[in-house]
């Protein structure tokens, strides 16, 4: 089972904004689960249609997440 954002650790080995594509898992009660972070929309395109075949009825969306 995902256990929610808030209870996450993250470790990220790559500064923040240097991969603003993310596909992100939507997850029941408003929370999501980041699944995957890109440097470019396409390659975040093509990595959602794999995931789509793999889990047909889990919900994907892809967001981009600006440099603060």
């Amino acid at each position: 089972m995902l256990k929610p954002m808030s209870e996450q650790r993250v470790k990220r080995s790559y500064p923040e904004g240097n991969r603003p594509w993310a596909i992100v898992l939507i997850l029941l009660n408003a929370q999501h689960y980041t699944a995957a972070c890109f440097f470019n929309r396409q390659d975040a395109d093509d990595h959602k249609r794999v995931l789509q075949r793999f889990m047909p009825k889990a919900e994907f969306e892809i967001i981009f997440t600006p440099p603060e």
